[in-house]
């Protein structure tokens, strides 16, 4: 510091004459130190440029500015030195003052304004002041005749006053909680908010008392209380809607101000409600068929609760299941409806908080209506596949599938779908486990119905049942259901407003939730079964065939008469077996699983032609495959019966297809029926029956073919029409093949042969007289015809039967005929002329006791007997065209005909002629 203020003095920088003293020894910086300022002034750049250089130190407070200079001169300082940084700290100086200047200038406005509020300030103090002064003079002045303890007591009374009415309105508040509880008591929520809220108000009106502040929490621990309470009994509306209790429910959560918060607790309470009364109802059943102990039960999941139910409370299960969630369902639509009705009061374009609140809870119940749904839906699937149904007899199978139907449409009236749930448009998780038990169960009913239609054929006496005239697979009651779909379709057609109506919520109509929609499923008896929500009143066991089931078709008037009509065969209706009869009555329920389950249509429909697929072959092969010379069937039948053996028959003891497939063996002939007498043409009134039954069988499935139609999907129409064209067309042919062995055992035609060998063909002369040998066969059809006649007194005897066999019996004879000329070793043109006789009068007799024309096999023989008439040359052409004839039948042509008698070509032509037949016969 000592050197510094010695340099000072030495420049002479604090005194007018230094400084003059230094302007002479150093004009340099005289200059500067006059020119540097006016610098500044005119140059702002320079001014902050100036400011910029000044250290920060030097504006810290707590730093003393004047030593930071001065510590950083070095020990020996010059006097340039001392003078420049004169200069600087004189030019930053300069700088800060005129930066100082400028910023008082700028705020110079604010600084008058805030001067001249201090001096307004100040005036109002000194009235102020004033005003005190005299008013403590005035109260002098009064002390002297006014007794201001008398202020004092009045103000003190007001003040006592108030604190009495605090006091009581405290004491009014101690004793609400007594009133509250009477009211939650009496479930009167409304009443008990509003006065805990005006409770709370009061509270804090008084809240500068200590006590009140305990009060205040207890009301709020009172509110929580009342919420929880109407929480419970808002959880009580989802399985037992009361609209007089939700409506107070309703008004209390408005004077809460928790509307919203009301909707989404309700929608929890129901998900939860679906997922407590679904276990408790399942718990129930599981309890009644296990002996497991109930701890146990209790924390087994729902899903494997629903594989031990026993399958004989299983339909009682799932009626009580969906009974207690279309409760669930009810109820949430009553809410719905209530809501709807509360809101059409208001008006939708005006926006207020309340308006908000009516929004949101539209809004919440539309969307969880759908949820609500797919949670009840979730529990109704975990039964369905719980346990394996396909043990189930087949109206308990039915009735489930009644219940689940019915159910989904619940469902579709529940989301808005109307009764319509084909669409599909309200999310149904129903249909697929529906179809995949339905599936299961009808493979293995369609095994069982084929074995035991296997164990009725083995057993079948081939007798008649008694049926009336009119009768049609309709009076059937297991086809009593398609007269109610027809009515449901005139309904549907008719489009009615009252329809429309009534099916928009037809299963929420109801004015309590004690009725439901599962109320014709739950009666103790079966006799009535639900498919599709449409109710059948008949019942059909399996293992059931009795005659109060035939009560609709079977003949009227049935007295001691006609059971002895009945033991004698005398049928007035259509020839029907037992069997047949059993298979239309399983037909009818397998159209009742195709109307309750249209995605399994077709696999019903193809199983359904294999009972008669399994009937027609069955037919063929007791009645006509064994019998011996039954000529060939077509190619059409022979494809039929082998595509029927391939798909459906299988060899009567491989136990691995009897395991794995629905393949049935064929059935065998019952001991009690004989195809081998003669005494009763060869069984022909069991042939009857079984080809008429076939035959009528043929025409119900024709009568049911438009229903086929509209029940199987578009694009399966193809193998109802190839069924109907290949297999069912072929019955005809069956039946004829059938009668082959009546027509042909009837007459001996090896005694006709025999006369036809006595015959002398070799003749002189032309006969005018046929042969004996024909009215030898003529005799066989008068007495064939004589066999009929009274046959049809005691049986049943279409006219059709009767042409069928005499048509075997003609063609036959044409065949007798041929064989009978075959075997003539000498054949002269007059023996040629008597064939053709013989053949004549055999034709002209025939007609008249048959009425058969044109007769069968007419061609046959006449072209036999043309054919003697031939030469060598065309002879060998007739051959090559009529394959239909024996190797020993063209072999006698060769030895018979006219070429074999010209001249020595004989021998050649026969070799010729031999060489050839057996070449045709290699080629057969």
């Amino acid at each position: 510091m000592k050197r510094i203020k010695n340099l000072i003095d030495q420049v002479g920088i604090s005194s007018p004459g230094a400084k003059q003293k230094d302007d002479e020894i150093h004009p340099h910086t005289v200059e500067r130190t006059t020119v540097l300022p006016s610098r500044i002034l005119s140059n702002p750049t320079f001014q902050a440029e100036t400011i910029q250089s000044i250290d920060d130190a030097v504006f810290n407070p707590d730093t003393d500015g004047n030593i930071i200079d001065v510590k950083r001169l070095p020990d020996h300082p010059t006097q340039e030195l001392i003078h420049e940084m004169c200069e600087k700290l004189h030019n930053q100086l300069s700088a800060v003052s005129k930066k100082l200047s400028d910023v008082i200038l700028e705020n110079q406005p604010a600084y008058r304004k805030e001067l001249q509020r201090v001096r307004d300030l100040q005036k109002d103090l000194q009235i102020g002041f004033s005003t005190c002064c005299a008013g403590k003079k005035h109260l002098l002045s009064v002390t002297s005749f006014v007794n201001l303890r008398l202020l004092v007591h009045v103000q003190h009374r007001k003040n006592l006053i108030a604190l009495h009415d605090a006091l009581n309105t405290i004491k009014t508040l101690e004793h609400t909680d007594v009133r509250l509880r009477e009211l939650m008591e009496e479930e009167n929520y409304p009443e008990a908010i509003q006065l805990c809220l005006e409770c709370q108000k009061v509270a804090v009106a008084y809240g500068q008392y200590n006590c009140i502040k305990d009060l205040s929490s207890k009301l709020q621990d009172t509110i929580e209380q009342i919420e929880e309470q109407i929480d419970v009994a808002l959880s009580k509306m989802c399985n037992h809607f009361d609209s007089e209790m939700y409506e107070k429910l309703q008004v209390g959560y408005k004077l809460l101000g928790k509307r919203q918060t009301a909707v989404d607790q309700l929608l929890m309470h129901f998900t939860t409600c679906i997922h407590n009364i679904a276990f408790q109802t399942l718990l129930g059943y599981v309890q009644l068929c296990t002996k497991e102990p109930d701890a146990n039960l209790q924390k087994k999941q729902f899903n494997d609760l629903c594989s031990i139910v026993d399958s004989s409370f299983y339909i009682p299960c799932l009626l009580a299941l969906c009974k207690a969630l279309w409760t669930i369902m009810y109820c949430y639509h009553k809410v719905s409806l209530w809501h709807s009705e509360e809101f059409s009061e208001f008006d939708d374009t005006k926006i207020s908080d309340e308006e908000i609140d009516n929004k949101y809870i539209t809004r919440k119940l539309e969307h969880g209506r759908h949820r609500i749904w797919l949670d009840v839906q979730s529990r109704i699937k975990s039964l369905l596949l719980g346990i394996d149904l396909s043990s189930f007899k087949y109206d308990e199978f039915i009735k489930v599938v009644g219940i689940v139907n019915k159910f989904i449409l619940v469902g579709a009236t529940f989301c808005g779908s109307g009764d319509n749930p084909e669409k599909d448009n309200f999310g149904s998780t129903l249909h697929e486990p529906i179809y995949q038990q339905s599936l299961r169960y009808f493979r293995a009913y369609h095994k069982k119905s084929l074995e035991e239609m296997h164990m009725f054929l083995d057993n079948e006496a081939w007798e008649a049942c008694p049926i009336q005239k009119n009768f049609s697979v309709m009076q059937l009651p297991e086809f009593k259901f398609l007269h109610e779909a027809n009515y449901k379709d005139i309904i549907k057609s008719s489009g009615t407003k009252h329809s429309e109506k009534s099916s928009k919520n037809m299963f929420f109509n109801y004015n309590d939730n004690k009725r439901h929609p599962f109320e014709e499923f739950a009666g103790k008896s079966d006799d009535k079964t639900n498919v599709n929500g449409k109710t059948h009143s008949h019942s059909i066991d399996d293992n059931e065939m009795d005659d109060e089931l035939l009560f609709d078709y079977i003949e009227e008037d049935v007295d001691d008469d006609d059971v002895i009509s009945h033991k004698e065969n005398k049928v007035v209706g259509p020839l029907l077996t037992n069997t047949a009869l059993n298979t239309l009555r399983t037909c009818g329920k397998y159209l009742r699983m195709c109307d309750v389950l249209k995605p399994i249509a077709t696999d019903v429909i193809i199983c359904m032609s294999h009972l008669f697929d399994y009937y027609l072959i069955s037919i063929y092969d007791v009645f006509a495959a064994h019998e011996p010379g039954i000529p060939g069937c077509s190619k059409k039948l022979y494809t039929t019966l082998s595509r029927i053996k391939s798909e459906l028959i299988r060899k009567e003891f491989d136990a691995e297809e009897k395991n794995t497939t629905t393949k049935v063996p064929l059935p065998s002939l019952s001991p009690i029926v004989n195809l081998k007498q003669r005494s009763t043409m060869f069984g022909l009134p069991h042939r009857i029956t079984a080809t008429e039954s076939l035959m009528n069988l043929a025409a119900q499935f024709q009568y049911l073919q438009p229903t086929l139609r509209k029940v199987i999907p578009s694009s399966q129409e193809a193998f109802l029409q190839q069924f109907y064209a290949q297999t069912v067309s072929t019955c005809a042919e069956v039946r004829s093949l059938v009668y082959f062995t009546v027509g042909a055992g009837s007459i001996d035609y090896n005694s006709i042969l025999s006369g036809m060998a006595e015959v002398k063909w070799d003749l002189k002369e032309i006969m005018s007289q046929h042969s004996k040998y024909v009215d030898a066969l003529l005799h066989h059809f008068k007495l064939l015809k004589s066999g009929f006649t009274s046959a049809a007194n005691d049986m049943p005897f279409p006219d059709e039967i009767e042409k069928i066999i005499w048509q075997h019996c003609i063609g036959m004879s044409g065949k007798t005929f041929v064989e009978g000329f075959s075997n003539v070793k000498k054949c002269s043109n007059e023996g040629r002329a008597l064939m053709q006789l013989d053949f004549q009068q055999f034709l002209l007799k025939a007609e008249e006791i048959t009425g058969v024309r044109p007769a069968p096999g007419k061609e046959f023989v006449e072209n036999y007997i043309k054919a003697y008439y031939l030469t060598a040359k065309d002879l060998d052409e007739w051959m090559k065209d009529h394959s239909e004839y024996s190797e020993k039948q063209l072999s006698a042509l060769t030895s018979c005909s006219a070429s074999s008698t010209v001249g020595n070509a004989n021998r050649k032509n026969k070799q010729r002629m031999r060489a050839m037949i057996d070449d045709l016969t290699k080629r057969k």
